[in-house]
């Protein structure tokens, strides 16, 4: 019997230098597997391959670096292609790019194959009312379009054979199951049973093939196609579907994985609603070896026995990072999760919650705060003194603890919805203004920032800020009327601000605010994490962009720019983190 599975050595990598620190096998949802034997498995992600060689994980390189890979089939070890931003060929030994593709802007959605002669790749061009799909064919020598252009219906190959092969998709109008059949040299669309769209295909051989999508299983005999019963309660959003032989088929759906062996669809998986990401991409090499791949770069694998999961760490939502050096670096989010990073991994450090965790801010490795509250506004502040959490403050009804930030051992400051809290390095006090909500930061005792409450129509102006001088607070106008959410600085004459005008941040030079466009759109974009070394040196992050770099002028995108969704931004030491959904933390040096 072969050795389970172990960790993943090396990082994936995206092509802005962002790398995955966790989860292992840490990459974005995996959409592709495919393997020859138990110990070469392929798995396709946003950010490239990643292949399992019997004992662990590697990254595999890809020519001019991460590429996004959607699709993977080969033949057998030395013949592999993967489909998505190009089309690539592994020989066994390296990935090399394909060449004699059509030219164009296009991406390739689904590839396939009968033999290393017989390759078909399912190809996306345009956009909009112009987008279109096609189908090439590699004989051995060269491609050539087989099928289309044609409206953008289909969604996956499979090629049962040399001259068959099934693309699926959805019937317009209708929105029904779409197949079309290659049978004597033409394609030709299918008579099939109305069903949900199709959006994957897998067959044993031309007289066995299976097409799932939505709640909808379809069957090929060879003859003709009938829809095979799959109960609501298991199927959700078939998403997948692979097998080894006609009596051992897997089909992946929400959160959900079922097995046909021959005569019905058991569930061998999920079920319970405590996680409904979609199963993307399922690979079985045979009784006692599949693979699954659901969100998040979630890998689960069953033994012949029952699924389990080898995603390694916390897939929590993270929604604070702090960083007080390169050896110090903590994580935090749902749950009552907390992640640190001494320099070297990041380990998980249990806390006394359960509830969220929304602030973290750390002095150094044994002096860290974090603030959370439970959904009934039960808020709470904890302590860690490098080897144990300790409750320092609440929980305290009606303290929905948002923010946390300190300049010393005897001077932190958390913030509740219109109540900010002081610690003297003895005990909490009540202080300051009674409208703040949201975030506080601070460079020194005598320069404190908190935003006002300040909600779009409510009793108080849009775009408040609050300064503390070691002895009286005073209320600012940043000159933004949009609601104000993230606040954070480098010192007494470098303080920004975010808001949901997503299109400019605020700034503040030790005179007055102003307004720094950030070069993006404002609908749809929300930029909700900064982070910096200084005023020429700013980063930002947010959902529906990607991260941008502020040089003392303006905002860019690092080369290879890739939308990311970051909720916080932290970093020391050359090296800069985003944590977010998932509980992804990616990594960068600079």
């Amino acid at each position: 019997m072969h050795e389970p599975p172990a960790p993943l050595l090396g990082q994936v990598c995206g092509l802005d230098g962002f790398c995955w620190n966790n989860p292992l096998p840490g990459t974005t949802t995996i959409g592709a597997l495919w393997g020859s034997q138990w110990n070469d498995v392929w798995a396709g992600s946003r950010d490239g391959l990643l292949h399992f060689d019997g004992g662990v994980w590697k990254v595999s390189p890809l020519p001019g670096g991460a590429a996004r890979i959607r699709s993977i089939w080969g033949s057998g070890a030395a013949d592999v292609w993967a489909a998505g931003d190009s089309v690539f060929h592994w020989d066994g030994r390296s990935w090399t790019a394909t060449a004699g593709l059509p030219a164009g802007d296009q991406s390739y959605v689904s590839i396939t194959g009968s033999g290393k002669s017989d390759v078909w790749v399912l190809v996306d061009t345009g956009n909009g009312k112009d987008e279109r799909h096609s189908i090439l064919h590699w004989n051995g020598s060269a491609w050539s379009t087989q099928y289309g252009p044609v409206a953008p219906t289909l969604e996956a190959l499979f090629a049962a054979g040399p001259g068959s092969a099934f693309a699926v998709g959805v019937k317009v109008p209708g929105l029904t199951s779409e197949v079309v059949h290659l049978t004597g040299g033409a394609w030709l669309l299918a008579s099939v049973p109305a069903g949900d769209p199709l959006r994957a295909v897998w067959g044993s051989g031309p007289s066995d093939v299976w097409a799932v999508g939505g709640s909808t299983a379809l069957h090929f005999d060879g003859n003709t196609w009938t829809q095979v019963a799959v109960a609501k309660s298991a199927a959700g959003e078939l998403a997948s579907v692979y097998g080894t032989g006609p009596t051992d088929v897997w089909a992946g759906a929400n959160g959900t994985i079922l097995h046909w062996d021959g005569h019905t669809f058991t569930q061998t998986y999920g079920g319970s609603g405590a996680d409904d990401r979609p199963i993307a991409a399922i690979y079985s090499s045979g009784a006692r070896d599949s693979w699954a791949a659901a969100g998040a770069g979630q890998m689960l694998h069953h033994d012949g026995t029952g699924w389990s999961t080898f995603t390694q760490g916390s897939t929590e939502y993270l929604d604070a990072a702090f960083a007080s050096s390169a050896n110090d670096v903590w994580a935090v989010g749902g749950h009552g999760v907390a992640l640190h990073f001494d320099g070297a991994s990041w380990q998980q450090i249990s806390t006394p919650s359960v509830e969220p965790l929304y602030a973290v801010w750390s002095r150094a490795a044994n002096d860290a705060w974090i603030a959370g509250a439970s959904g009934d506004c039960l808020g709470f502040v904890l302590h860690w003194n490098g080897t144990a959490w300790s409750s320092s403050f609440g929980p305290t009804a009606s303290t929905c603890m948002s923010g946390i930030w300190g300049t010393g051992a005897a001077d932190v400051w958390a913030l509740a919805y219109r109540q900010l809290l002081h610690w003297d390095g003895a005990s909490w006090s009540t202080t300051g203004p009674n409208d703040v909500a949201r975030a506080v930061w601070a460079s020194a005792q005598n320069d404190v920032w908190v935003l006002q409450d300040s909600i779009q129509g409510g009793a108080n102006a849009p775009g408040g800020v609050y300064h503390y001088d070691g002895a009286h607070w005073t209320l600012q106008a940043t000159g933004s009327t949009a609601q104000l959410h993230t606040l954070w600085g480098t010192g007494a004459n470098d303080v920004w601000i975010t808001s949901d005008d997503a299109a400019n941040v605020l700034h503040w030079n030790g005179a007055k605010w102003s307004a720094v466009p950030t070069g993006i759109a404002s609908d749809g974009a929300i930029v909700n994490s900064v982070w910096g070394t200084g005023p020429s040196d700013l980063w930002l992050g947010g959902s529906g962009i990607p991260v941008l770099r502020f040089n003392g002028q303006s905002f860019a995108s690092p080369p290879g720019a890739e939308t990311r969704s970051i909720s916080a931004l932290a970093g020391a030491g050359g090296k800069v983190f985003g944590v977010g959904a998932d509980g992804a933390i990616l990594g960068k040096s600079y």
